[in-house]
């Protein structure tokens, strides 16, 4: 079965490295079959990576600016990528198949009717959005039907674009179903490659902590959790500094045979850590009050002001040679702008935080071949007081 993916597959593991894309090879190399690469979705990878790539470019140029600011001595420039020799490298490796992995690039476009493009975006026919926009998506799937009918054999095609599926987000939705079999051609739809993996094994059973113990020590989850943990986003300004991990464990999974003793498995963990995080406050924080100057008065007695001239009860000496009489004459209090500047420092605080972590892990003939963190979350996040003695 042919394999087509959209764009946002690809963005989802640029480097198409991670253990769902090396088992979705394996699947090609066993099964003989093709990755078809349209013209429509590089054009758009290459783009939009490029945009993501200089958005963070640009956010860490101003970053480091500041920090040179602050550095009493000159950590001097940046040094960045080159935004286009990365899109190019990309560019590359799209064309670069990995070993036995057959790549087709596909730049047939007879299948796309303009009328029909035109019809979907004007009434608003999925994979039109509600807006009529989304027209590129109308021509992918218009290649996708097309590929499928010149295959004349099933075709994959996995995307999480929202405008392909329906309301609960899983199934393709029911006008682009209703294509497919007016189109007379196979087409399974994914959302994302592990259900591709899921579907397309050759067995799957639930995994069991015997097996896992024979592959994994308990180290190995335990520094995933931590390494995840210390990367995890806690809210704004707040870093995580530290973490011990109390407690991890399996909470479910499945392992799926996708070649002769070679196993995919998906695992979700559950766990307790405690977390230093660090609060970075704004860092030389200048501000500018008005206060009131006392400028000119007679005054010929100590007096202790506490009237609508002086709400701070501001003392002031008696003159040398004056006469000892309560009396002020004409007051006046001109208000004048002083700036302060303070130095803010970051605080730091201990948290217990219950998460919850998905691994997955590829074996070949017994042994171990990648373990990687696919997705961490944090479930809650209790302050611990600080018992010491001040």
């Amino acid at each position: 079965m042919d394999v087509i993916l959209d764009t946002n597959i690809y963005l989802g593991d640029i480097r198409m490295g991670g253990n769902q894309f090396q088992e979705l090879f394996a699947y090609l190399r066993r099964t003989g079959s093709r990755l078809i690469l349209p013209k429509l979705v590089v054009f758009e990878l290459l783009q939009r990576y490029r945009d993501q790539l200089t958005k963070v470019v640009n956010g860490a140029a101003g970053a480091w600016t500041k920090v040179r600011e602050k550095a009493v001595s000159d950590p001097g420039e940046l040094l960045t990528p080159d935004i286009e020799q990365q899109v190019c490298i990309l560019k590359d490796n799209l064309r670069r198949p990995p070993r036995n992995v057959q790549i087709v690039p596909y730049d047939d476009y007879t299948g796309v009717d303009v009328h029909e493009l035109v019809k979907r975006g004007v009434n608003r026919i999925r994979p039109a959005s509600a807006n009529g926009e989304e027209l590129r998506d109308v021509i992918l799937w218009m290649i996708v039907l097309q590929y499928a009918k010149k295959r004349g054999t099933e075709v994959a095609f996995l995307s999480h674009d929202k405008t392909f599926t329906d309301t609960e987000g899983k199934a393709l939705h029911e006008q682009l179903a209703s294509d497919v079999q007016a189109a007379g051609v196979k087409i399974s739809f994914y959302r994302d490659i592990g259900s591709f993996i899921a579907a397309n094994s050759l067995d799957v059973e639930a995994i069991t902590e015997e097996w896992l113990n024979s592959l994994l020590k308990r180290d190995s989850v335990e520094d995933e959790a931590k390494r995840s943990l210390l990367n995890a986003e806690v809210g704004w300004g707040r870093v995580v500094k530290s973490v011990e991990v109390d407690t991890v464990h399996l909470a479910s999974g499945k392992r799926y045979l996708v070649g002769e003793n070679s196993f995919y498995a998906e695992m979700l963990f559950s766990g307790t850590a405690r977390i230093t995080v660090e609060q970075s406050p704004l860092v030389n924080v200048s501000y500018s009050i008005a206060q009131p100057i006392y400028t000119d008065a007679k005054i010929i007695n100590t007096l202790n002001l506490t009237d609508w001239y002086n709400p701070s009860g501001i003392s002031f000496a008696l003159p040398a040679g004056a006469t000892a009489a309560p009396v002020i004459s004409s007051p006046v209090f001109e208000p004048q702008w002083r700036t302060y500047k303070s130095e803010a420092r970051p605080v730091e605080g201990l948290y217990r935080c219950q998460f919850e972590m998905e691994l997955s892990l590829r074996t070949d003939k017994g042994a171990l071949i990648s373990l990687q963190t696919d997705r961490l979350e944090i479930k809650s996040m209790d302050s611990v007081p600080n018992l010491a003695p001040s």
